[in-house]
């Protein structure tokens, strides 16, 4: 929509610096002040009118004061005080010269408090109706018991003009302001609308998220406990029969599927409690300096121990000149077990995979590369969100958390992590750090 603006018209301001009402107030102090001189020019040479003349420098005078305040100042607050004063001054003026309120005073009176409406801040609107009506009472009651002061009752052609260009002027601000008004109140609905529509879109987003969620949990959940359930049955029966080496042997079977069962559970459990804290955004960061060979190395024979994988053979690649990065111990250890436990979960043979650290210029990148199932082409650029699990991995067990939470995390680091993959022939994730996150602080 058109919208009313003087950046052409730098006499009354420029838009940057001036409000519409603003630039407004400073037009009418320098349109009624230059108007004000062909009235005053006539007036002097026609004696009679030499009131006229004097009022009308007055007025001349009233607005030159207002303009040096409400431009030059740029004080809009006294320049509206002023303007009111001037206003009156207007009303007291007609009905002195032109007939009392038989003459144009309704009419000036009514022009005036529309205009005055649109300068003042609305919790003023009450006290300017009820001043405005005052002041007519007031002028009631000089009408009835002081007529004499009214002056003349024929004016000549060309005060009325000026005075009937004024209101013309007058009305016009109105309907500027009025229009730049609607146009403040449409942007701010449209503004309302897309605020709204892009609040729906996340309550939608969330809803999806929660139903995937529930139906991630119902799923991976049913499964440990039916084993725990099932072996804590074979476990009693076993009780009852005699103790010998085969009911032994089953026994520790059942223990182990067990002990299998609660560690998955501890794990999906740990996830879920993860991503409430990123939700939630409190998680609290712990930087520290680690020469990164040697903490990987400890983090991978911890991993091995842990999930007793004593055969596996680990193989760093290490590239470039070597510097100490600084990160969070627990996340970075987090995001790296993730990684590799997806590299073995993903791999029909569960083979290690191929480990390497490349220092570049402004931080340390980190490739492991594994040879499993791969990803398909369309879902690689979604294996980021939460709970979105491919399609060629559905029978294998997980939550579809652990990408969208290594990816939290090192975001906190400031780094990125993307993924590359081909179909049957493996997958490798490509983490980058930087050697030092800027505002952080190191402990």
């Amino acid at each position: 929509m058109f919208r009313i603006q003087f950046s052409h018209l730098p006499i009354i301001g420029s838009p940057k610096e001036y409000a519409l009402e603003h630039q407004m107030l400073n037009a009418c102090f320098f349109v009624i002040g230059i108007g004000s001189f062909p009235v005053i020019s006539v007036s002097y040479s026609l004696p009679e009118f030499e009131i006229v003349a004097l009022t009308m420098s007055s007025y001349t005078l009233i607005c030159l004061v207002g303009y040096i305040f409400s431009k030059v100042r740029q004080n809009y607050a006294l320049g509206v005080h002023i303007f009111t004063f001037l206003t009156l001054f207007t009303v007291f003026t007609v009905w002195m010269l032109l007939g009392g309120i038989e003459g144009i005073m309704p009419s000036v009176s009514l022009v005036v408090l529309v205009v005055l409406v649109q300068f003042y801040p609305k919790r003023y609107f009450k006290n300017l109706i009820i001043g405005t009506i005052l002041s007519f009472l007031l002028f009631v009651i000089l009408e009835l018991f002081y007529s004499d002061l009214i002056l003349m009752k024929e004016v000549p052609m060309v005060i009325s003009i000026h005075l009937w260009a004024m209101q013309l002027f007058f009305v016009s601000s109105i309907l500027i302001l009025f229009k730049n008004e609607y146009h403040r109140w449409k942007q701010g609905f449209y503004d309302k609308e897309g605020e709204l529509r892009n609040a729906l879109m996340k309550e939608k987003e969330l809803s999806n998220l929660k139903s995937q969620f529930i139906a991630m949990v119902s799923h991976q959940f049913r499964t440990p406990i039916t084993v725990v359930q099932s072996s804590a049955e074979v476990l009693d029966m076993l009780q009852k029969k005699d103790n010998n080496e085969t009911n032994g042997l089953r026994v520790v079977k059942q223990l182990s599927n067990i002990h299998g069962a609660m560690d998955r559970l501890t794990e999906m459990l740990e996830q879920i409690s993860t991503f409430d804290r990123i939700e939630r955004e409190k998680y609290e960061l712990y930087f520290q300096y680690v020469d990164f060979r040697a903490y990987l190395q400890n983090i991978l024979s911890n991993y091995k121990n842990e999930n007793r994988l004593t055969d596996a053979t680990i193989e760093i690649e290490v590239e470039g000149n070597a510097q100490k990065v600084l990160v969070d111990f627990k996340l970075i250890e987090n995001c790296l077990k993730n990684l590799i436990n997806n590299a073995l979960k993903f791999d029909p043979r569960r083979r290690f995979p191929k480990i390497k650290l490349s220092y570049a210029q402004k931080g340390i990148n980190i490739h492991i590369k594994d040879c499993g199932v791969g990803i398909p082409s369309l879902e690689k650029e979604r294996v980021f969100e939460p709970f979105f699990r491919a399609s060629n991995v559905a029978n294998i067990k997980g939550t579809g958390m652990g990408l969208s939470i290594t990816k939290y995390f090192i975001s906190l680091h400031q780094g990125k992590i993307c993924v590359n993959s081909c179909l049957d022939e493996g997958t490798e994730i490509i983490v980058f750090l930087p050697y030092a996150p800027s505002n952080k602080n190191k402990d």
